[in-house]
């Protein structure tokens, strides 16, 4: 059975995988499992955890502040309404996560090397990206957090805040967002760095896009009808088969109707 630690409050906890406290849960050289734990409106702030499985965890509520988490399982966890300012997600697994509401500002969400010697063909070490596939982040706010590498795809970002968020590769060693088949409709992204992000087949049905950076981004078949791309750079992008009816395009730059 699932433990129940609703409103319990864990904060500045730290532990990993070869020694572990948590609470009254004393769990030594395996890894913490939390899998369907309850832990709706915990006090988790400044938490720092790794290779632990909170599979299907109910964090509703929760105070994720300052966390710190490195290979958490989070897949199907229910994180609406949760408090994740500051925190740090190392690939952080979010497939099918619930986090709408979740405040996310300034948060740092980022893949890392499968291990040390694999490289890709430019000989640089290989990326595996945070994932947060088909997760729902609807309303969610994710002002100025970076997010390079993430994987969103089919992900639904309704009504989500991103505005000044870094989703563009940050360095030679880490690739751009993938937001394929995503919706963003109505989300704001002013100011956001899309730089080389696949975005293709994506709604962005009146987003705020203005002046977001969108160099070399791929952004095929996807619907920018009555979006606002007021100043952005299109410079490089793909548009190929792109709706844009009624999208505003004042000042927008490489971007030749």
């Amino acid at each position: 059975m699932a433990p129940d630690l609703q409103n319990c409050d864990f904060s500045g906890y730290s532990g990993d995988s070869y020694s572990l406290s948590f609470g009254f849960v004393d769990v030594r050289s395996v890894a913490l499992d939390l899998s369907g734990a309850d832990l709706s409106g915990a006090n988790l702030s400044g938490l720092d955890i790794g290779f632990a499985s909170m599979e299907g965890a109910n964090l509703t509520n929760a105070n994720l502040t300052d966390a710190f988490m490195k290979r958490v399982n989070l897949t199907g966890a229910n994180l609406s309404g949760a408090n994740l300012t500051d925190a740090f997600m190392s690939r952080i697994i979010l497939r099918g996560a619930n986090l709408t509401g979740a405040n996310l500002y300034r948060a740092v969400i980022e893949g890392e090397p499968y291990r040390p010697f694999k490289h890709d063909d430019r000989g640089y070490v290989a990326q595996e990206p945070a994932d947060l596939r088909r997760a729902n982040l609807t309303g969610a706010n994710l002002a100025e957090t970076k997010l390079s590498g993430a994987d969103f795809s089919g992900a639904n970002l309704t009504n989500a805040i991103l505005s000044g968020a870094d989703l563009g590769p940050c360095c030679a060693r880490k690739r751009a967002a993938q937001l394929t088949g995503s919706n963003l409709s109505k989300a704001e992204l002013i100011g956001a760095n899309l730089t080389e992000v696949h975005m293709k087949h994506s709604a962005l049905i009146g987003a705020n896009l203005r002046y977001a950076i969108l160099r070399k981004a791929s952004l095929e078949y996807s619907d920018f009808t009555g979006a606002d791309l007021t100043g952005a750079d299109l410079t490089g992008a793909n548009l190929t088969g792109a709706k844009l009816d009624g999208a505003v395009l004042d000042g927008v730059l490489g971007y030749n109707p």
